[in-house]
């Protein structure tokens, strides 16, 4: 076996979905229009609700930028996934893995498969987590620590453009006039309001709930004022600057959407 930048992707409420044919054709669709499937220096594998991305031998020398390209691939389909309102926790590592083609079959395993699977059980929250051991080579992506082993990776970059600890809202100018981010927070902010529906609904089973909450609660630790602001605003983005969100806002999650 060789070492390999291993990416594992779990999509969450996958059972309930199995019977709804058009669900999970979407789903699928979604899937096959990721970005990793052009680039041929990452393998991909996807079974049931489960998805593997990893990096080549040669990425190793270039871990910075291996694990900023594997985070990519799960940020884009952290979006496409946000105009459906479904989700998935992910798990970055780096272990032994060993996928080769058999004349009839495909085989994959190994240590950094294991790792994933174990762990990624037992994060209570959903979004990109990664192991302690590859913080240091996220020089593009901010995290914050999540438990004894992992950090939560913050892919909803756009957000630190109009968020810092001490900003307080509305803007006094609208950071957005004159360029394409008010198409970028339209997703973030449908996003955080489907995080928040979710945490509140009492009708979820407690389990459930726990996940969104945990969420929250990640992503609040690093943009405080901004979702204290969006919160009590109930999600009206004009809450973090006065703008004409009107045609982003509607077009967020669609096929006419910034990603698609």
């Amino acid at each position: 076996m060789s070492e390999k930048l291993f990416l594992y992707v779990d999509i969450l409420g996958f059972s309930g979905l199995v019977r709804d044919d058009k669900a999970m054709a979407d789903i699928f669709d979604r899937i096959d229009h990721l970005n990793v499937h052009q680039d041929r220096d990452f393998g991909v594998i996807v079974f049931s609700d489960t998805m593997l991305v990893y990096a080549g031998e040669g990425w190793l020398s270039a871990k910075s930028q291996a694990v900023m390209w594997l985070i990519e691939f799960a940020q884009d389909l952290f979006y496409r996934f946000v105009g459906i309102d479904r989700h998935f926790r992910a798990y970055l590592t780096m272990g032994d893995f060993t996928h080769t083609k058999k004349e009839h079959f495909e085989a994959y395993y190994g240590e950094a498969l294991v790792e994933c699977y174990q762990k990624e059980k037992t994060i209570k929250a959903m979004g990109v987590f990664m192991a302690n051991r590859l913080v240091a080579y996220s020089d593009i992506f901010r995290t914050t620590p999540f438990d004894d082993d992992c950090h939560f990776v913050h892919v909803m970059q756009r957000l630190d453009e109009i968020s810092s600890p001490d900003t307080t809202y509305p803007l006094p100018t609208c950071v957005v006039e004159g360029t394409d981010l008010d198409w970028l927070l339209a997703y973030d902010v449908i996003y955080l309001r489907n995080i928040h529906h979710h945490m509140t609904d009492v009708t979820l089973d407690q389990y459930v709930r726990e996940k969104y909450l945990n969420t929250w609660a990640a992503i609040k630790e690093h943009h405080p004022s901004l979702l204290t602001t969006l919160e009590a605003a109930q999600f009206d983005p004009n809450a973090i600057c006065k703008h004409n969100w009107s045609e982003p806002m509607a077009r967020a999650g669609t096929s006419n959407g910034w990603f698609g």
